[in-house]
């Protein structure tokens, strides 16, 4: 079982990263970010990992949640989220 485990664990991790790989192109990324200042909007990506080189912040979001908070009202749980900006660094 703890072998299955393992092979479904890194099967997943490298399914994850080919992905990202693919949003991982820096031009793609820059025109998108060029779309979005031209109309004067914002663009919120929310991924695991930096993925997006060309952002210009970059925040953490934590909570410390379990499966008994599913139960809890959404204004609570807004409560326990904290924000903080995070580290700019190169999304490779």
């Amino acid at each position: 079982m703890q072998q299955f485990c393992r092979r479904w664990a890194a099967n997943r991790h490298r399914k994850r990263e080919e992905h990202f790989q693919a949003l991982r192109q820096p031009s793609s990324w820059w025109r998108l970010q060029r779309i979005v200042e031209g109309n004067g909007a914002r663009l919120v990506v929310l991924a695991p990992f930096p993925i997006v080189p060309c952002a210009r912040q970059r925040w953490q979001l934590t909570a410390n949640l379990s499966l008994s908070d599913f139960d809890c009202p959404r204004d609570e749980l807004r409560q326990r989220l904290r924000a903080t900006p995070d580290r700019l660094t190169r999304a490779n």
